[in-house]
């Protein structure tokens, strides 16, 4: 269940609550009472009870208090049945009564936690579709302890029910409307990001967004590149990324050397992530960082030796050895000299 709307729509939701729990409560009341008054006309004359102890009498039964003091002992078999109708009817009444009760200051209550939950977002992050993209984002995000608000428009999306597991609010809704961001405290948020798979919508989203919050970090996934540089150059956004324009310098790198583990964009410029292991006998055997980053074009990310123990950014004073894993970020035009500098000579 999406959370409860907050603001006007709030409002509104509290006045529809309050105007169906009068109308039970007008139902239960209606059917009651014809209940009551033949009760207390049957009793009046089969009994010979005055009008006051006749409806003493009706309400201690309805009320299941039955003080004693009033009996049907010694009453015909009729009597006998028509009491037990009123203490089933009148039970019934009295529970449906209090369960109205019950659940509109529940339910008032609920709001108002959930409202004060949602008025206390600050500097969160709004996630727009729980696709895959938005999965695997959404995973990061929390790995990075960020406070994320996610937005899907249908609850029949399978990675609903596990982002509401890992503690994430998850508000159903089109993240085009604007009533749909307002609950997600957009005005509050330090950035969205719209991973869905339609353009348009993502792109409706972060205009939105930017609108009520100008300071707000934008990211957006498209399919057509040269509409994100477009919009990444026009609208200042914090990132306008194609994720054609992402995957096939992967792809297309990948088949043509297999130590390529990843690739990214710096302006233009595709860097490749290469991963090495150092040969015994090469240039890199013995020698440290520096002889791959002199030259500019590359660094060293990452050193692993055969026994596990491993480093990030390593020191430039610290020896590679034969059988040690190398992660290094370079440029495509280094990526043939970084090959040649770990032959075997």
């Amino acid at each position: 269940m999406p959370p409860l709307p907050s603001s006007a729509a709030e409002r509104l939701v509290r006045r529809r609550d309050a105007s169906r729990a009068q109308t039970a409560l007008l139902v239960v009341l209606l059917v009651t009472s014809p209940i009551v008054v033949v009760a207390v006309l049957v009793y009046r004359a089969a009994l010979g009870l005055s009008w006051v102890d006749a409806v003493y009498f009706v309400v201690t039964t309805i009320t299941t208090v039955g003080y004693g003091d009033i009996a049907l002992g010694s009453a015909p078999a009729w009597l006998k049945l028509f009491g037990v109708f009123i203490m089933l009817s009148g039970a019934a009444s009295i529970a449906a009564v209090f369960g109205l009760i019950t659940e509109f200051i529940v339910r008032r209550e609920l709001v108002n936690l959930l409202h004060r939950s949602e008025n206390n977002m600050r500097d969160h992050i709004v996630l727009c579709g729980l696709g895959k993209v938005g999965h695997r984002t959404l995973a990061h995000l929390l790995a990075l302890k960020e406070s994320v608000v996610a937005v899907e428009v249908s609850s029949d999306c399978r990675f609903v029910e596990e982002a509401a597991h890992q503690g994430v609010d998850v508000i159903i809704g089109d993240m085009r409307n604007e009533s749909t961001l307002e609950r997600c405290r957009v005005e509050h948020a330090k950035a969205i990001v719209a991973v869905s798979d339609d353009d348009l919508a993502n792109i409706e989203a972060v205009v939105h967004a930017r609108s009520v919050n100008p300071k707000i970090r934008v990211v957006v996934r498209l399919f057509d590149q040269s509409l994100a540089r477009k919009l990444a150059a026009t609208m200042d956004f914090g990132g306008a990324f194609s994720m054609s324009h992402l995957a096939a310098p992967a792809f297309a790198m990948a088949a043509v050397d297999p130590a390529i583990v990843s690739s990214f964009y710096v302006k233009d410029q595709l860097m490749l992530n290469v991963e090495l292991v150092v040969a015994a006998g090469s240039r890199l055997d013995g020698a440290g960082a520096e002889i791959i980053e002199r030259f500019g074009g590359a660094s060293v990310l990452f050193h692993e030796t055969p026994d596990g123990a491993h480093r990030f950014h390593p020191r430039h004073d610290l020896v590679f050895g034969a059988g040690d894993k190398l992660i290094v970020s370079t440029t495509q035009d280094r990526l043939r000299e970084l090959h040649a500098l770990n032959e075997a000579r």
